[in-house]
This record gives C-alpha cells, sequence and structure tokens, in this order.
C-alpha cells in the first residue's frame, strides 16, 4: 500500500469502531485532492449521500430541504452540482447541510448559512482536511492531537466550544456560509475560502417578510423529507415553543406517526395532553418516563467516556452525564423531528436579566454582558475566564461589519455564530431533522436579528396558520420549585464522582483546584444551586475526555508508523 492507501485504511478502521454494523466506503480523488466517505452498510434512506462517477463525485452531508421526498425527483447528484455552480444559494436551503464536489483536480465545499453541519477545518503540515469527526482527521493523517484550551475554556464557561474551536486538536468549524475550493494546479496546492453569511445578512434584512403561510410551506417541504425513510417519523411533543410548532406542522401534513413526551417536569405531560384533547387526529401520543441515569453495570465514567467516543467533547455537558452508554451508530429506519431554531427566528437571545439595559443600546454596551456570561462561571480558573472573554469580545466588532451597531444585534450575531453551531450535536447522523430552520425561517431570523419580537410571537404566527386552536394555549415554563429531575449529587453515583474528581483534577485545563473546592464544599455542605451542578457536569466531561485522546493519539502514531515504514522498504 502506498501513504494514501494507508491513510484510508486506518481512517477506515477507526470509523468502522463507531458503528454497530459494517460501512460502506465512497471516495473521489486523485491523491491531491479528493473525497472519501463513509455510511452503514444497512442504511435504507432513499438518497445518495456519497456517489462517483466518471473520475468526478459528489457528497453530502445532510439531505437538503429543497430535495423533498423521493417523489420529488430531485437527485442528490444534480442538486449537488447546481448548488456548487451557483443555481442553488446557500441561503435557499434549510440548515445543516454540506455539499462537497470533487472533478478536474478541484475540490469544492459549500455548507449551510448557519455552519450548522458538523464539518470542521484542520491545516497541517502535509494539507487541509475537512471532516465530520476531528479524530479522523488526526488518524487519516497520523498527526498526534492535543486538548484545545480555548475549546474547553469555552466549555468551562459558556458551555459550549468559543469561536466554533474544536475539543480536539487544532481545528474550527466551518463558518456558515462559506464556499471552499482546492486541489494541485500546475503541481502547486491552492485553496481559495469565501464566505457569504454577511452578503446574505444585509439581502435578508433588505427584503419582504417571509409570510406565516409561506414559512410553512418551507417547513412542510422540509419535513417531506422523512419520507425518504422507509418508517414515518415521530417528533417530540412538549409545553413549549418550538416543538409545538413541530408537530402542528407535522399533523397538519401527515409527516408524523405520533408525538412523544417526555416526563422530565411536572406540568408539560399534562400541557401536551391538552394541546392534543382540542385537535382531531389518529395521530399517537406517546409519554415516556425519564430514567435514571445510575444504573448498575455502568459507571459514570464509563458512560461519559464512551459519550466522547461518540461526539469527541462536543456535547452538552449536562446531558452527557445524563445519557445511557455510547454503544454504536445504527441506521434507523425513521428520523426524528427536532424542535431546534425556535429562538435563532425569534431574535432578543442571551439578554435575559439585561433586556432593557441592552434592547436600546450601542453595541459596545454588549461587552460587559458578554464577560458577565464568563464571569459567573462556577470552578473555572481566572486565566480561562479572561482568555474567553477575550475571544468573545470581538462579536462587537463583527456585529458592527455586518451593520449591527445595537447591542442586541452583538448578542443575536455571537448566539447565531458562536453558541448556535455547538447545536450541531444531534446532527452525527443525518436522522435528526430541524424545521425550523427552513430557509425562509432563516430570512427572518436575519430580520429578527437586534429586533426581536414578543415572546411567543414567532411561533404563535406559525401556529395560527397551522393549528389555530394550539396557538391561544399558554406555552409551560417549568419553575425550580417544579424540578423533577434530581441534582447530580443526589444520584446514586455522586460518591463515585467525587472521589473521581479529587483524584484527577490535575487533567483539568480550565479549572482551579481551589475554586473546585469551594464549589464541592458548598454542596457537601447542603448549599449546592443548579450553578454548582452544571459547575460539576463540566468539569467531569473535561477530564474523562483523556481517555478518548489517548486512543486517537494511539491510532495517529500507528498511521504514522505505517506509512514511514512504507517509505523506508
Amino acid at each position: 500500500m502506498n501513504a494514501m492507501e494507508i491513510r484510508k485504511s486506518h481512517a477506515s478502521e477507526h470509523f468502522q469502531k463507531l458503528n454497530k454494523g459494517p460501512v460502506l466506503r465512497t471516495e473521489a480523488g486523485d491523491g491531491g485532492s479528493g473525497f472519501i466517505g463513509w455510511v452503514p452498510e444497512s442504511l435504507a434512506v432513499d438518497w445518495r449521500f456519497f456517489q462517483s462517477r466518471d473520475n468526478a463525485g459528489v457528497a453530502w452531508l445532510h439531505i437538503p430541504s429543497l430535495a423533498g421526498g423521493p417523489e420529488s425527483g430531485v437527485d442528490a447528484w444534480g442538486l449537488g452540482q447546481a448548488v456548487l455552480d451557483g443555481q442553488h444559494k446557500s441561503g435557499e436551503i434549510g440548515a445543516p447541510f454540506a455539499v462537497a464536489r470533487w472533478q478536474n483536480g478541484q475540490l469544492d465545499i459549500a455548507n449551510d448559512m448557519l455552519g450548522l453541519v458538523r464539518l470542521f477545518h484542520f491545516s497541517f503540515d502535509g494539507g487541509d482536511v475537512w471532516t465530520t469527526r476531528p479524530g479522523l482527521a488526526h488518524i487519516f493523517m497520523g498527526e498526534i492531537p492535543k486538548k484545545n484550551r480555548l475549546a474547553w475554556g469555552g466549555m468551562a464557561t459558556l458551555g459550549w466550544a468559543s469561536s466554533g474551536t474544536t475539543q480536539l486538536g487544532d481545528g474550527r468549524q466551518l463558518p456558515g456560509g462559506s464556499y471552499v475550493s482546492g486541489g494541485i494546479r500546475n503541481g502547486q496546492r491552492f485553496l481559495s475560502v469565501e464566505n457569504v453569511f454577511n452578503d446574505w445578512l444585509r439581502t435578508s434584512r433588505e427584503t419582504a417578510e417571509p409570510s406565516p403561510a409561506a414559512s410553512v410551506r418551507d417547513m412542510e417541504l422540509y419535513m417531506s423529507t422523512a419520507k425518504r425513510w422507509p418508517r414515518q417519523a415521530m417528533a417530540d411533543l412538549s409545553g413549549g415553543k418550538d416543538s409545538r410548532v413541530v408537530a402542528a406542522i407535522g399533523i397538519r401534513s401527515n409527516a408524523l406517526k405520533g408525538v412523544r413526551t417526555i416526563a422530565t417536569d411536572h406540568g408539560e405531560v399534562e400541557t401536551a395532553q391538552h394541546l392534543m384533547s382540542l385537535i382531531d387526529t389518529n395521530i399517537e401520543h406517546r409519554i415516556d418516563a425519564r430514567k435514571d441515569p445510575s444504573r448498575p453495570g455502568s459507571s459514570f465514567v464509563r458512560r461519559l467516556g464512551s459519550q466522547h467516543q461518540a461526539w469527541e467533547g462536543r456535547f452538552l455537558a449536562t446531558t452527557a452525564y445524563n445519557s445511557a452508554e455510547f454503544e454504536g451508530f445504527a441506521p434507523l429506519s425513521a428520523p426524528m423531528f427536532n424542535g431546534l431554531g425556535g429562538e435563532v427566528m425569534a431574535g432578543g437571545n442571551l439578554l435575559g436579566a439585561w433586556h432593557d439595559r441592552l434592547i436600546n443600546a450601542p453595541g459596545p454596551a454588549a461587552r460587559d454582558k458578554l464577560a458577565t456570561m464568563v464571569k459567573v462561571a462556577t470552578g473555572a480558573s481566572e486565566e480561562t475566564k479572561e482568555m474567553v472573554i477575550a475571544d468573545i469580545q470581538e462579536y462587537v466588532n463583527k456585529a458592527s461589519e455586518m451593520g449591527l451597531n445595537g447591542a442586541a444585534g452583538v448578542m443575536d450575531i455571537f448566539y447565531h455564530l458562536d453558541k448556535m453551531p455547538n447545536w450541531s450535536i444531534p446532527y452525527a447522523t443525518p436522522h435528526t431533522l430541524t424545521p425550523l430552520f427552513a430557509p425562509s425561517l432563516l430570512t427572518y431570523a436575519a430580520q429578527r436579528t437586534g429586533k426581536p419580537v414578543e415572546y411567543g410571537e414567532a411561533h404563535r404566527r406559525l401556529l395560527r396558520e397551522a393549528i389555530p386552536e394550539w396557538a391561544y394555549v399558554p406555552f409551560y415554563k417549568p419553575t425550580a420549585q417544579k424540578r423533577a429531575v434530581p441534582f447530580i449529587w443526589q444520584n446514586g453515583d455522586w460518591e463515585e464522582i467525587r472521589a473521581y474528581i479529587t483524584e484527577h483534577l490535575d487533567q483539568a485545563l480550565s479549572f482551579s483546584p481551589d475554586l473546585t473546592n469551594i464549589g464541592l464544599g458548598k454542596i457537601d455542605a447542603g448549599e449546592g444551586t443548579k450553578r454548582e451542578e452544571i459547575f460539576v457536569q463540566r468539569l467531569i466531561w473535561e477530564i474523562t475526555f483523556d481517555s478518548y485522546l489517548q486512543e486517537i493519539e494511539e491510532a495517529a502514531k500507528a498511521t504514522s508508523h505505517a506509512i514511514k515504514s512504507r517509505l523506508a522498504s
């Protein structure tokens, strides 16, 4: 095998370990540029995610909203060519998506406007790599990874990786609205990266507001992509805003088999049951109990370690602790609809108690709010806080360059471009669909940036069009007094967690030992609150990451060693 074949072999071996069943590899390239994609052999989705023909190839991450159902006649090859030839703009396609094409020795890539697709860019000495998995890039290139201090600093303070940085290695999530072209020309490597987000934002803010009817139709088209799976989809239905809109449009368009309510908080089940009683439908309403994460035979270390194998650190620390042990990705026979995106279209994000202070204030006034979001983090070291604050303060200037000179606009842009890409969590596989990111709703969100609507109105305008009866039922808001989920120190594995923190605290890049002990002391004294719980969950998420880092390091060394041995023979 030559060096490229060794790289592909080692990457395939790693990818196979992450999946429950056999995977198929598709590739297109000439050794200097190209793409490699893997899909489960048993995947039964009516969409060609990776294909090659006539010394060319097209690759998709996720089914684009424009595809609709199989009856549309839209095929992956033709649509991919049309997007990369400029016949369809990225803003005309809902999020997330990315499409790549290799032909004539050149690789082209485009992604969605918010950069929600899990696609990360690494620039190594031996070349540039765009990948859905940072670990895979390091194994392919034979590069030893390190923990990214800024990414973990963001996780410790904000709850997500700052500026799209990767927790593993020196990579970044591809910014929304990117167009990438690269390859080998006349023996020289070339790379061109263009970003059209600012132009899209400006154009969207100048265009007419999409009507509720148009947005509902747009969501219905997006949701019709679910017909490409062999079985009908389920959607969540809680007492809140986002899932209610998705469920309403799914029910209206017959896109759903049923809706599901998880009993995580008192009152949500009752609200969901009331909503279903208002309509005449045969749709199933399933109520699932919350499962206790402390299960025999699976310690928290094992659970979190397995979650790192799945998400490579890019996950919500609170969710990771409450998740079952990851046993491998598996193709699904039906997709799941997710209500992610409602906060984006409503605007006014992250203002909170600062709303009145910032809503009409100039852009620089957002600096204090941004800094405060970091400073309140329990346990994080002062060095970590200073690093993250310096990074995110740049959003004041970025917003100004986009023509957003108010503090509310700064906070929305910070939310859209820094926090939202971290919500690419559900997109490790193509089976989660997010219709609140339909293209006309992205346009509406651009128009609401810095100009938020009244609470719930962005959702009610869609509900009045889809299922009017649901528009007038108040959205359920849980309260601290109604919390049904125990605090982490009330679970059966708290003593194990406490001992693990003491033993492994030196592995944390982002946390101060002294401040950590103060936080733990409050818990020991019975004074722990939600803030201390978040601190503990973020801390154990970071210190359990090292076992996965070591796994990737060993695999990357194996690639490097195999290539060196081949070259020496």
